[in-house]
């Protein structure tokens, strides 16, 4: 009874019309004290019933949840209340939201491993955080507080989201939900935004989650293939979100400083090299369609040395922009070189040996055979496009 109780008032309570709040001079809204009052119950409201918690009661907790984030913020009547601590602390009910979210992966963890995709879910919702803004964002008159503390509680809930799947990847009921495909649908989204990001540091999160996610799923025992592990559908997502944040469609800011920008290249190189390591040394892990996609992405960027997008102006700081993406270029071409090296063992006897030392790489024969006719077939394209420019 107290918690069907519980979330009638969390939903009645939190029925919102924006409409009529943009229409009015005088909105009446439930305070950011009542709706923190309500998240800090349940955690103590839980303790009696999660015996019989189930996953339509989380669907239910879900909601209730997502409708107190979502109660705007108007009126500066609650700024001692609201904006108490620095700029990096949360606010009052998203530290709540947050006690209430681990008190139920702590029980999914120990009692009932159903409940964890409906956590991840939830996790997935509240990433969103970093790139959209709540219902009646705009409605807002306090200064600092969309975006900065709803981007701020959705990296905290990216870094959980991804702390979650490292203990969990290898679950049962993780991998039948396709949980993988989730985070990384989630999480491509502000590597895709990018510099447009409301903070630089959500696609730097974003990025580390995304990489976390993909190494942990590679790190089971035994023979399994990656195709396994995760559908062709992941593989396909994976390479689109890392086609889409190495070649941004977005320009870094104009107060970037030139170290800044140098950090990011240093970022997009640290992937080329985890792709080298965790997929083309062991090629035939991995469908033959993303190992293709991979290429594509090297041979874009042994081409292109700067961040070129459509509206770029070589007129503006030309200096900077023509070397923005040197080391970048020159990653991405060492290898594709390397990989189109590969020579077996009979070839190494009969001479080629300086050949070998350039690539320093260890494969199998199968693998050596994939990742060397993709390498070949990419540099080939690469010079045919460089020749027909000039």
């Amino acid at each position: 009874a107290a918690w069907k109780s519980w979330v009638s008032i969390g939903k009645k309570s939190t029925v919102i019309n924006i409409e009529a709040l943009k229409s009015t001079t005088d909105p009446v809204l439930p305070s950011q004290a009542f709706v923190t009052a309500l998240a800090h119950i349940f955690p103590l409201l839980f303790t009696h019933i999660k015996a019989e918690f189930e996953e339509e009661d989380l669907e239910s907790l879900t909601s209730v949840v997502l409708s107190l984030i979502h109660v705007p913020v108007i009126t500066d009547s609650e700024l001692g209340y609201i904006l108490a601590g620095n700029d990096d602390s949360l606010l009052p009910l998203h530290q709540s939201v947050i006690k209430c979210i681990s008190v139920i992966e702590s029980h999914a963890l120990t009692a009932k491993q159903s409940l964890l995709p409906g956590v991840f879910r939830l996790y997935e919702k509240l990433c969103s955080l970093v790139h959209t803004l709540p219902l009646g964002s705009e409605l807002c008159q306090v200064k600092g507080l969309y975006p900065n503390k709803f981007v701020l509680t959705g990296e905290r809930m990216l870094l959980a989201m991804g702390r979650l799947y490292e203990k969990t990847y290898n679950l049962q009921v993780v991998v039948d939900k396709n949980v993988m495909l989730d985070i990384v649908n989630c999480v491509r989204i502000p590597m895709k935004k990018k510099y447009s990001c409301a903070r630089q540091s959500s696609w730097r999160i974003a990025k580390e989650v995304f990489l976390s996610v993909i190494s942990t799923a590679l790190c089971g025992e035994g023979e399994e293939s990656a195709e396994k592990k995760a559908s062709a559908k992941v593989w396909n997502v994976v390479s689109d979100a890392l086609d889409s944040f190495l070649f941004s469609e977005f320009k870094p800011p104009q107060d970037r400083t030139p170290e800044e920008l140098k950090e990011d290249e240093l970022i997009d190189c640290d992937i080329i090299e985890f792709l080298k390591e965790k997929v083309l040394l062991q090629p035939s892990l991995f469908p033959h369609e993303f190992l293709l996609s991979i290429m594509v992405i090297l041979n874009k960027g042994s081409i292109h040395s700067a961040s070129q997008t459509k509206n770029s102006d070589l007129n503006q700081n030309i200096d900077s922009y023509l070397t923005i993406r040197e080391d970048f270029a020159r990653i991405c071409f060492e290898t594709l070189l390397q990989f189109s090296l590969l020579e077996n063992d009979d070839e190494q006897m009969n001479g080629n040996h300086d050949l070998m030392s350039i690539s320093n790489l260890s494969l199998k024969g199968e693998d050596e055979k994939i990742t060397n006719k993709l390498a070949v077939t990419s540099l080939l394209y690469r010079f045919k496009e460089v020749l027909k420019k000039y």
